[in-house]
C-alpha cells in the first residue's frame, strides 16, 4: 500500500507542476508505467535476499550516475525527473532492508539538485526544487510511519515472548526442549529447583545425562517412541535422577512430538517430580496387602497367594502327585484375656504370637492375619495330609507357651483346623473346608488339631441362607439404613450413604457381611443392588418433598458393572424424578483394579450422564497412583483403618495427608470414614479434611431418625 502510495503521490506532481520534460501526459504515462514496475520490484526484492549487500547499494548507484549523465550530455533535465520515480523502488528496498536507502537517496536528491541549478531555466528551479521537497516530504513521512509500524510490531513480539517466559517461568514443571537425538536446546528455570542444576548445566547436553545411568536408555527410547506412538496415546516415562547427593529421586516426564511445528521444531518434556508420590503408593501398596499390627500377609494377598499355588499345582503336577496344605488358627479365649489386659496389651499378645509362628514358616510359604485372632497358614508343594498336622501341633506348641504382657504371665490355647487340596481344588473351598475343621476343634473343648473330613460339610447353612436371601428381596424383608457425612467444620451433613440391612425372620437384622457374599456368589447381587438403588434415589426425592436436598450415595458390585449399569441407572432416576448429579455410586478399589477393563465404559457413560462415582475404603488394595487420575471418579474415601490410627503415630497421619493432598492435585472431594474419636476429628481438621463419617457423628439408622442432622440443613459434598 505504501509503494502505491507513493507512485500515486508522484502522479499527481508530476500531472501539477509541469516542470518535466515531456509534459504531462508524457509524466502520466511514464509513471503509469514505472508504479506498477515499483510495486513489482518490491515484490520481487524478496527473492534473492541472498545477494550481497554491496550489490544492492552499487545498483541503484550506478543507476543514479547513468541518469545524471544522460541529463549532463543531452543538456534535458526531463531525464532526472525520472529519478523520482525510483523512489518507490528503493523505498522498498529500505522497507526489506537489502541496501542502504537512505544513503542511496540522498545521492539521489544531490544529482538532481545539480542538474536542476545546471541546465533548468532559473524560472523553473523553485518549482522543481519545491516539488522535489514536498517529494521528499512525503517519502519521509511513509519511512517514519513505517518505523513506528515495526516498532510496535516488534514491541508486541517481545511482550508476547515476554509473556510466555513468565509463563514457563511461573511453571512448577521443568519444561526442556530438545532435538530428536536428545540434545537441549532449552531448559526452564524450574530445573534449578527440580534438579538442582543450572539451565546452563543442562542446555547443550543429553536429556539422557540428567537420568540415573540404569534409566538413561528408557529416556532415549521414549524420545523414539514419542515420534512413532499417536500423541493420545503416550505414557509418561518414569525415571530416576542421576545422583545429586538428595537421595533418590525418581521423575515423571510427558514428551510432546513438536519437531514438525514451524514455531518450536522440537521435542517438548514436561517433567515433574513424584518421589514422594511413589512414597505414598509403595506404603499404600503395602498397607493394601498386610496386616498394620503384625505386619504379616493381609487377606488379600493370601488369596492372590492362594491362587497363584493353585495355578502352579495344575499346570505343574498330575493330579494327586502335589498338594498345599492350608491352617487355619484361632486362639482360644483371646476376648476374655483381651478384655482383661485391655486393648494394647492385646495387641501385644497377638504381635508376639505373630512372630513365633513366622519362625515356624518355610521359604515359599504364607502366613497371613485374617483379622482378629485368626491366622491362616498356606503350605505348598507337601507329600501328604501328615505333614500339616504335623506342623499343626508344632504351631499349638508355639502358642502354648506363656508370654510376659504387661508385667503378667499370659497363656493362650489354639484350635486348629487343617485341610489339603490338590488339583482342581478351589480357594473357596480350602477356606471353607480350614474353617470348617477349626469349628470342629473348638466344639471339641479348644487346644487341638482337627482335619477336614467331607462329612463336616453339612452344605445346608449357606445353601439355605442363598435360597431365603432370594426370598427376602422379593418379600421385602431388606431395610435401608443411613449413615450421614459431616462436614467437619460446621457439623451439617452434606450427604447420606444407603446401607443395606437383612431383617432376618430368626436371626435379627443381619449386616451386610453376612449375605453380600451369598449374594455375589448366588448371582443375587444384581436384583439386590437394584433394589438398593431405586429405594435409597426415592428416599432422596422424598427428602427433597420435605423441604430438604441431600445427595445419595450407594454402593456398586463388581458383578452390576457387567449387566448394562447406565442404562438401568438413566431409567431408575428418570422413573423417580432425581437429577443424575444428586447420586453418588461407590465403588471399591479392588472392583477398579480387577474390572477396569470391562466397567470403564460404564463408568465413563454414568460420569458424562452427571453421575457422581465415589473410590470407597481408598488405600486398602490400589496398586497403582498414577492411575487414578485416569478414572472417571469425583469423590475418594480414606479407609477406617487408616483414620483408625490417627493420634497414636506419624506414619498414619503422613498417610493421611499424602491421600488429601493426592486428593486436591486430581481435584477430588476427600471423606474420612470410620471417625468415632474426637482425637480422630481435631487431627483431620489440623490436616486439612473437611468432609467425614463415623459412630462419632451417627451410627447407621432408618430415615426417619436423621430429621435431626436434615433439620440443621444441608451442604452438598460435590453437587
Amino acid at each position: 500500500m505504501f509503494l502505491l502510495g507513493s507512485a500515486l503521490i508522484m502522479m499527481v506532481l508530476g500531472v501539477a507542476v509541469p516542470a518535466y520534460a515531456g509534459g504531462p501526459v508524457g509524466q502520466l504515462i511514464t509513471l503509469l508505467m514505472v508504479g506498477p514496475l515499483a510495486v513489482l520490484g518490491a515484490m520481487v526484492l524478496r527473492v534473492p535476499h541472498r545477494m550481497p549487500s554491496l550489490f544492492w547499494t552499487l545498483v541503484p548507484t550506478l543507476t543514479v550516475t547513468i541518469i545524471v549523465a544522460l541529463d549532463l550530455l543531452t543538456k534535458d533535465a526531463s531525464v532526472s525527473g525520472q529519478i523520482f520515480l525510483c523512489l518507490p523502488v528503493l523505498y522498498a528496498a529500505y522497507e526489506l532492508r537489502v541496501v542502504p536507502a537512505l544513503v542511496v537517496l540522498g545521492e539521489v536528491v544531490v544529482a538532481i539538485v545539480i542538474i536542476q541549478v545546471a541546465l533548468v531555466p532559473p524560472s523553473h528551479v523553485m518549482a522543481n526544487i519545491g516539488t522535489m521537497t514536498m517529494t521528499m516530504i512525503v517519502i519521509g513521512l511513509l519511512l517514519i510511519r513505517s518505523r513506528e509500524r515495526e516498532a510496535r510490531l516488534v514491541e508486541g513480539l517481545a511482550a508476547r515472548e515476554r509473556h510466555m517466559r513468565a509463563l514457563v517461568a511461573g511453571s512448577s514443571d521443568v519444561i526442556t526442549l530438545c532435538d530428536s537425538t536428545g540434545l537441549v536446546r532449552y531448559q526452564s528455570a524450574a530445573a534449578t529447583t527440580v534438579f538442582g542444576l543450572t539451565t546452563d548445566g543442562v542446555v547443550g547436553r543429553r536429556v539422557s545425562d540428567l537420568a540415573h545411568p540404569e534409566d538413561g536408555h528408557r529416556l532415549l527410547s521414549a524420545l523414539v517412541a514419542a515420534r512413532a506412538v499417536d500423541e493420545h496415546a503416550r505414557e509418561p516415562v518414569v525415571w530416576q535422577l542421576r545422583d545429586t547427593g538428595r537421595g533418590r529421586r525418581y521423575m515423571e516426564t510427558m514428551i510432546s512430538d513438536r519437531l514438525d511445528d514451524p514455531d518450536v521444531r522440537a521435542l517438548v518434556l514436561h517433567t515433574r517430580e513424584i518421589t514422594e508420590h511413589l512414597s505414598l503408593q509403595a506404603q499404600l501398596s503395602h498397607r493394601a496387602f498386610h496386616d498394620d499390627l503384625t505386619g504379616l500377609p493381609n487377606r488379600a494377598l493370601l488369596r492372590d497367594r492362594m491362587h497363584q499355588a493353585l495355578a502352579r499345582l495344575m499346570e505343574g503336577a498330575p493330579a494327586g502327585d502335589a498338594r498345599i496344605g492350608v491352617l487355619l488358627v484361632d486362639l482360644d479365649g483371646f476376648k476374655a484375656v483381651n478384655d482383661s489386659l485391655g486393648p494394647d496389651d492385646g495387641d501385644t499378645l497377638l504381635v508376639e504370637i505373630a512372630e513365633r509362628l513366622t519362625r515356624l514358616v518355610r521359604v515359599g510359604d504364607t502366613l497371613a492375619r485374617l483379622g482378629g485372632d485368626e491366622f491362616v497358614l498356606l503350605l505348598e508343594s507337601i507329600d501328604g495330609p501328615d505333614r500339616s498336622v504335623r506342623i499343626a501341633e508344632r504351631i499349638l506348641e508355639e502358642v502354648s507357651r506363656p508370654v510376659l504382657v504387661g508385667g503378667r504371665t499370659v497363656s493362650v490355647s489354639a484350635s486348629i483346623g487343617v485341610t489339603v487340596g490338590t488339583s482342581g481344588t478351589t480357594r473357596s473351598d480350602l477356606l471353607r473346608d480350614a474353617d470348617l475343621a477349626m469349628r470342629a476343634a473348638k466344639a471339641r473343648g479348644g487346644g487341638c488339631v482337627v482335619s477336614f473330613e467331607p462329612g463336616m460339610r453339612s452344605g445346608a447353612t449357606r445353601h439355605d441362607l442363598r435360597l431365603e436371601l432370594g426370598e427376602a428381596i422379593t418379600r421385602g424383608d431388606l431395610v435401608l439404613h443411613y449413615q450421614p457425612v459431616v462436614d467437619l467444620d460446621t457439623g451439617t451433613m452434606g450427604s447420606a450413604e444407603a446401607l443395606v440391612r437383612w431383617n432376618h425372620p430368626t436371626r435379627g437384622l443381619l449386616p451386610p457381611a453376612e449375605f453380600i457374599p451369598v449374594a455375589e456368589e448366588s448371582g443375587l447381587i444384581a436384583d439386590l443392588g437394584g433394589w438398593v438403588l431405586g429405594e435409597a434415589v426415592r428416599q432422596a426425592v422424598a427428602w427433597d418433598a420435605e423441604g430438604t436436598s441431600v445427595n445419595i450415595a450407594v454402593n456398586l458390585s463388581v458383578r452390576q458393572l457387567r449387566t448394562g449399569l447406565a442404562a438401568k441407572v438413566a431409567e431408575v432416576l428418570e422413573n423417580v424424578g432425581l437429577a443424575p448429579d444428586r447420586l453418588v455410586l461407590e465403588l471399591t478399589e479392588s472392583m477398579l483394579i480387577d474390572d477396569t477393563h470391562d466397567g470403564l465404559t460404564e463408568l465413563t457413560e454414568l460420569r458424562r450422564m452427571g453421575v457422581h462415582l465415589a473410590i470407597d475404603d481408598f488405600g486398602t488394595g490400589y496398586s497403582s497412583l498414577a492411575y487414578l487420575g485416569r478414572l472417571p471418579i469425583d469423590l475418594v474415601k480414606i479407609d477406617r483403618s487408616f483414620v483408625a490410627g490417627l493420634g497414636t503415630g506419624n506414619e498414619y497421619n503422613a498417610l493421611t495427608k499424602g491421600i488429601l493432598t493426592l486428593g486436591e492435585e486430581f481435584g477430588l472431594t476427600v471423606i474420612a470414614e470410620g471417625i468415632e474419636r474426637e482425637d480422630q476429628l481435631s487431627t483431620l481438621r489440623e490436616l486439612g479434611c473437611r468432609w467425614g463419617q463415623g459412630y462419632l457423628f451417627a451410627a447407621p439408622a432408618p430415615a426417619a431418625e436423621l430429621i435431626g442432622y436434615r433439620a440443621s440443613g444441608f451442604q452438598l459434598v460435590s453437587g
